[in-house]
């Protein structure tokens, strides 16, 4: 009974609870026809056709922003190997193009702390005919990146490629920029400049750049709006000293992007002859000098007074300088009897010299004898062979002009005078090689990478870069912190190795004063030998005076004014030296030409 009367109690709540179901079901299908109607006059299958079709659209907007897309024209060499263009991106995906067959050109996107997120490179080789595309996809929070297009190598050719971006952005953002543009000066690399000077930029926006202004000490001087974006400045019109170079990048937008340099204005002081016929002086400007004073009286001493015996090719004659006093001063006074003494010696020296002396003799000497035939216009084919030999001959292993390739010290600079002195002589103008090889020891390590510098410990000491060896440091260079721009390394060794404070070495002003004459010599045959390598033999001295606290008058030779002199001559700058004659003589072994007080005034 009792077992009946459950089965009946279980039926029984299953009806109900199936009933209660279907009302509860009538019941809500009831609402949602009335809501339909009332509101819609749809069924309900449209009714939910739309309701998900809307929440489809508004998770689409949720998830997604708006995109834009900029391009640029990438153009890296060896003075710029990299170029990097910023976005202010959305939540999204960044995707960065270019194309390229070259596997040392990368393409990276970083963010704003600067960690890179991606890098993709070409997978292809170099001999590929077809362009590879490069791409990196990234998906990014808000935030502003930074694309990079870099070489990764040594790049001696130009490469030109298209960089193209499209990042994600609110509506806001599309109609509303405010990121100025990226401004950089990349010219003059040079902290001094002088004469014309160009500056350039690179100016970069997403938005397009409008144009570039360029500005010195806040006056305007030009306005670019090609994609050069450069200027010629012609520092001229100022006076020497410090400059301020500004550069402003205006975008499409209205945005302002600037960038600022500061340079040094140092043309020389004093012109160069508008005449520069003539390897040292030529007629005209000897007669235009003043015929007095203790400079004037020294030369005119020795002119007529007596001459060195010792043959040419003794390094420690200075049979040079009586022939250059003489005929200078035979063409002050138009003295004939002097120039044809002159000319006589002259004749005489082709078959007075020892084949025997070390090539440091004649390369201290024959710059002397080719400046006085120059002078008085004494030419023959006798004495122009002997020139010739006198370059080419072996004189104890070396010839001048392996003697000038080879040492980047004061041999090197003796040699480098004699031997570009008499190529003008012979052929009205010096040789490249010559050229380049003092231009490599001022501090051009390209134009010559052949110096030997192998002297035992101390031979590469003093070097600021002791695998590419110079005659003078680089500008801004140092070792163990200390200041060595503009040090004579390969005479600066004969001190010792490295060591500070620096020690006194004669031989450092002995190198620097047939640079210095060589610098003048090329400057009349139409180079701008004074400015070559950041302006070297003015740094060179700056460093005696101001870092070493070694001036001429501390020296043991009495030449060490003539660097200085020549200097402050073209510079306008003021190294003191003593100019009395017991310091400023000519008759001590490894002098340099003389009467160089009178002739550069």
């Amino acid at each position: 009974m009792n077992r009946k009367k459950n089965k009946m109690t279980k039926s029984r709540n299953k009806k109900i609870s199936k009933s209660s179901r279907s009302r509860s079901v009538k019941r809500k299908n009831s609402i949602l026809n009335r809501f339909t109607k009332k509101l819609f006059g749809l069924p309900k299958v449209a009714l939910f056709s739309i309701v998900f079709a809307v929440i489809g659209v508004i998770s689409l907007i949720l998830a997604s922003a708006a995109t834009t897309s900029v391009a640029y024209n990438v153009e890296l060499d060896s003075g710029r190997q990299s170029a990097s263009y910023q976005v202010t991106a959305a939540k999204g995906e960044i995707v960065a193009t270019i194309k390229s067959v070259d596997p040392k050109l990368e393409l990276s996107i970083s963010d704003s702390s600067g960690s890179v997120l991606a890098t993709s490179r070409p997978t292809k080789g170099k001999n590929q005919s077809k362009s590879e595309i490069v791409e990196i996809r990234e998906n990014v929070l808000p935030d502003t990146y930074t694309v990079t297009v870099e070489y990764k190598g040594k790049l001696k050719n130009k490469i030109t490629t298209t960089l193209s971006i499209n990042y994600p952005v609110t509506d806001s953002e599309e109609i509303s920029d405010t990121t100025p543009p990226i401004t950089v000066i990349t010219a003059p690399l040079n902290s001094t400049v002088k004469g014309n000077v160009e500056i350039t930029a690179s100016v970069t926006d997403a938005s397009g750049v409008e144009k570039v202004q360029f500005f010195v000490d806040n006056s305007l001087i030009a306005t670019d709006t090609t994609s050069s974006y450069r200027a010629v400045w012609d520092t001229s019109k100022v006076a020497n000293g410090s400059r301020r170079i500004m550069v402003k990048g205006y975008d499409k937008a209205g945005n302002v992007g600037s960038a600022t340099l500061t340079v040094v204005v140092d043309n020389l002081t004093t012109p160069l002859p508008s005449s520069t016929s003539g390897i040292w002086l030529n007629r005209d400007e000897i007669k235009s000098l003043p015929q007095s004073g203790t400079a004037w009286n020294r030369l005119y001493s020795d002119a007529y007074g007596t001459w060195d015996s010792r043959n040419i090719t003794n390094q420690d004659s200075d049979l040079k300088n009586d022939l250059l006093a003489a005929a200078i001063v035979s063409v002050a006074k138009d003295d004939a009897n002097l120039a044809n003494k002159v000319k006589t010696k002259l004749g005489s020296l082709v078959n007075d010299w020892d084949p025997n002396e070390r090539s440091l003799g004649i390369s201290r000497n024959l710059i002397g004898a080719v400046m006085a035939a120059d002078i008085i216009g004494y030419r023959t084919a006798e004495f122009e062979n002997w020139v010739e030999t006198m370059l080419t001959h072996n004189f104890s292993g070396r010839t001048i002009i392996s003697t000038h390739q080879d040492r980047a010290n004061n041999w090197g600079t003796h040699a480098g005078g004699s031997r570009i002195a008499a190529e003008i002589f012979l052929h009205g103008k010096p040789t490249d090689n010559a050229v380049n090889v003092h231009k490599g020891w001022l501090g051009d390590f390209n134009s010559w990478p052949n110096f030997s510098v192998d002297y035992g410990l101390t031979g590469t000491s003093w070097q600021a870069n002791p695998s590419k060896p110079v005659g003078i440091n680089a500008a801004n260079t140092t070792i163990s912190g200390h200041n060595v721009d503009g040090v004579v390394p390969d005479d600066q060794r004969r001190s010792g190795g490295f060591s500070w404070p620096p020690a006194a070495e004669d031989y450092v002003y002995n190198a620097l004063a047939p640079a210095a004459v060589t610098n003048e010599i090329l400057a009349r045959q139409g180079f701008d030998s004074w400015s070559w390598s950041d302006q070297a033999i003015k740094r060179a001295i700056a460093w005696l005076y101001d870092e070493a606290n070694f001036k001429p008058a501390d020296a043991n030779w009495d030449g060490a004014w003539i660097a200085p002199h020549l200097v402050n001559v073209r510079y306008g700058t003021n190294y003191i030296y003593p100019t009395d004659p017991s310091h400023i003589t000519r008759n001590q072994a490894g002098d340099s030409i003389d009467y160089v007080d009178w002739a550069k005034q």
